[in-house]
């Protein structure tokens, strides 16, 4: 059996058979056969208060184990039984790590605020339960050797163990566990802690240490660190027992879990926020098992390569995952493209800059990696493979401080040149992508790279028909179900071009080609293009474009944009380019129904249509070219008095054609990459276009000098002699109406001297 979470296995938390689970409890214990008469939604509630109950918690938590962190989680919802949960948690935790988020949550309650162990004073120590000071020993025990850095993260003081030790408590095992707990905090070493346990309580033949468990056992506190250990191993051990029952169809309502607990890539993870969901995502069967992985990879704190073709949903996957699991939402996502060479491998770590505070010092300025940690971002690597040896050096540690070897909720660290160690903030995930081509074999190439065996692997194949399509049909609801899989099978034989093409000499056709597509389409339909009524129900086996859209402009509209989204980038003057975009054009035609004649006439001849509309004031209020509108900018509410008048423009075929293409995409928001040689009009058509839309136009002439400053903004050296020139010729003119010039000719003709030669104090004296 493979351990949950391995790469050849998967499970689905909400396929646990739950009411074979409830009769195998119920046989264990006979008195909790009224569990049977509970209703799904009633019987959560109900395992996750007999969890708190010491009798009860193993024989829960082992049978419904997939779904232990949905009963812990619902703790958070009340104030009551603090203590009780503590020590279950103490139990717990050190055999499944899943469980600390929702752990770290609890602590952060007014009534841990001082630690576990806040109720014990000078005054009471004597006079508080045996049996209470060792279940709540035992519990901090377990949970400061699992997570020996708990005390730092939610400020546990010593003080309240030392109230243990002076004056002395009656009993050794009270005292050899405050001891063993204390050492934790003060960082002794064993033969220091040895030394401290035979002054304080004696040598291990001479004096019996025993402690009451919370189920009434009795245990040696000498041996308990072995006990101990091989209960967590046994206990990790019969988790696979639960999860073998885990992979069939979904058995638990996800609405019947906690308000907390998110079902995603079948495990259970725990959602710090509220926020709905910025962008959907579809989770495919192809998707599914990566996902799984990366969310274990997650619980364990790992540091995960995703590897996939481009437009496979690496970065909309991680996007998804900040979505659901980040307390803010996606924009907690700082990527890094490291496939950069000119990166500064120091930069992403930080620098001196100069103080924009105190004029002529320089200050320090985290970088990209150190700002991610300190705000528990998460951190993306892009093309990880492709970055140089220096960037690979200088990320090491990071990715070393998470390790497998980390202990329970270890935070990632890095040491910062003169700085100190940067300990991350709760929230902080490292993830590297990796691009590569989709087939099988390629995306199981172990990488090579410096530090790449200390990444958790995963491998994001490309999508298959049908997860496109249910992608589709999720992504663009509008879109008739039919004729999106008619699409989807157009854009199928497209990329069979690409396999059948020798050379690479163009763009492949991808997946967010296809979306695009579908995009211009569904805003075509919404506009009035297709009438719904106009799709028919076609006969399932002979599903084609031409059988689903009956207009034939709607057709040729569709045409357009496939030809201009698929082939737009084709050099012409490429042999392989050229036939490669005949056979799209033919393969399209055929699916459009468009003929020879029709087909050529679209291709050469066609000259879009450009009509520019104007309101009762003659203002342009839009412009349609082909079937694209957009909107021009209002006016009428500045101070322009009469429209604005535009440049001369050839409108000749190739740059209507320009015109047009410019403008849906403008319409669809998509990025667009004109090429062609110097004085063909590529900035003149966008220029043009600006002008008729009445809309801000910048300008930015990129260089190898240009730099992220140039972009962005940043800090410059500023001769003085500038804005003192500004300043003294406001403040000539200013003088000038205010006193008489004849009476002030030498003062003004000092000032003029002072400024000229920099004597800036006698300019202001």
């Amino acid at each position: 059996m493979d351990e949950p979470g391995s790469e050849d296995s998967f499970w689905d938390a909400l396929s646990l058979p739950f009411p074979t689970q409830i009769d195998t409890l119920v046989v264990d214990c006979p008195e909790l056969a009224w569990l049977r008469s509970l209703q799904l939604p009633e019987q959560l509630p109900a395992l996750s208060k007999l969890l708190k109950k010491s009798e009860y918690t193993l024989k829960v938590a082992r049978i419904f184990s997939p779904l232990l962190l949905d009963l812990t989680a619902r703790w958070l919802e009340d104030q009551e039984e603090d203590e009780a949960k503590f020590i279950v948690f103490g139990l717990l935790v050190p055999a499944h790590e899943e469980l600390y988020p929702v752990f770290a949550r609890f602590l952060t309650r007014p009534s841990l605020k001082d630690g576990p162990l806040a109720f014990i004073i000078g005054e009471n120590v004597h006079t508080i339960p045996l049996r209470t000071l060792h279940v709540l020993l035992l519990a901090y025990n377990r949970l400061i050797s699992a997570i020996p850095h708990i005390y730092k993260d939610f400020g546990w003081s010593i003080v309240h163990l030392q109230r243990l030790l002076k004056p002395p408590h009656p009993d050794p095992g009270v005292r050899l566990l405050a001891i063993r707990c204390a050492a934790y905090h003060v960082g002794m070493n064993e033969a220091a802690r040895i030394q401290w346990e035979q002054k304080h309580v004696g040598l291990p033949a001479d004096v019996d240490a025993l402690i009451e468990t919370e189920s009434g056992e009795t245990l040696s506190v000498w041996v308990l660190p072995l006990l101990e250990h091989k209960r967590v191993i046994d206990e990790r051990h019969r988790l696979k027992e639960a999860f073998k029952l885990c992979r069939g169809d979904a058995v638990i309502d996800a609405i019947a879990l906690s308000r907390s607990i998110i079902p995603l890539g079948g495990s259970l993870l725990f959602k710090p926020n509220n926020l709905p969901l910025s962008k959907p995502f579809v989770v495919t069967e192809t998707t599914a098992g990566p996902l799984h992985h990366i969310l274990d990879s997650l619980q364990r704190r790992q540091p995960v390569m995703v590897s996939g073709s481009s437009s496979s949903g690496k970065s909309a996957l991680i996007e998804y995952l900040a979505d659901c699991l980040h307390p803010t939402g996606s924009s907690s996502i700082i990527t890094i493209h490291l496939a950069d060479t000119s990166l500064d491998a120091r930069s992403l770590f930080g620098s001196y800059i100069s103080s924009s505070t105190k004029p002529g010092t320089f200050e320090w300025k985290d970088g990209a990696i150190v700002q991610a940690m300190r705000t528990g971002a998460f951190l993306v690597l892009d093309n990880i493979d492709k970055a140089s040896s220096e960037v690979l050096g200088m990320l090491w540690p990071l990715v070393e401080s998470l390790s497998m070897a980390k202990a329970i909720g270890t935070h990632a660290s890095l040491q910062v040149f003169n700085r100190g160690t940067v300990i991350a903030k709760e929230g902080f995930a490292l993830f590297a992508t990796r691009s590569m081509a989709g087939n099988s074999q390629t995306l199981a190439h172990v990488p090579g790279f410096l530090g790449s065996h200390k990444w958790r692997k995963v491998s994001l194949p490309e999508p298959t028909i049908s997860d496109v399509s249910a992608i589709l049909r999720i992504k663009y609801s509008e879109v008739n179900e039919k004729l999106g899989r008619a699409m989807v099978d157009v854009w199928s034989q497209l990329r069979n071009l690409d396999l059948r093409s020798d050379g690479q000499a163009f763009r492949p056709i991808e997946l967010r080609d296809l979306l695009k597509w579908c995009q211009r389409v569904k805003l075509l339909v919404s506009s009035g293009g297709e009438p719904s009524s106009s799709l028919m129900d076609t006969d399932e086996t002979h599903l084609t474009l031409s059988s689903i859209i009956t207009n034939p402009l709607t057709r040729e509209a569709v045409f357009l944009d496939a030809l201009s989204i698929f082939f737009g980038s084709c050099n012409l003057e490429n042999e392989k380019s050229r036939a490669r975009l005949v056979a799209g054009c033919e393969t399209l035609a055929k699916h459009l129904a468009i003929g020879s004649d029709r087909l050529q006439w679209l291709v050469d001849k066609r000259v879009p249509e450009m009509e520019i509309r104007k309101d009762a004031h003659g203002y342009i209020s839009g412009v349609v070219i082909s079937n694209t509108y957009l909107s021009a900018a209002n006016l009428r509410s500045s101070a322009q008095v009469n429209p604005p008048r535009l440049r001369p423009f050839a409108l000749h075929r190739p740059s209507l054609n320009v015109l047009a293409s410019l403008a849906a995409c403008v319409q669809n928001n998509e990025p667009v990459l004109l090429i062609g040689e110097t004085g063909t009009g590529k900035t003149t058509a966008v220029s043009h276009l600006a002008s008729i839309l009445s809309k801000p136009l910048v300008s930015l002439n990129l260089s190898h000098q240009t730099e992220s400053s140039d972009l962005l903004g940043g800090y410059k050296p500023l001769d003085p002699r500038t804005p003192a020139q500004d300043l003294y010729g406001k403040f000539t003119a200013l003088f000038s109406k205010t006193f008489s010039r004849d009476k002030n000719v030498k003062y003004e003709e000092a000032i003029r001297v002072a400024v000229s030669g920099a004597k800036w104090k006698r300019a202001v004296a």
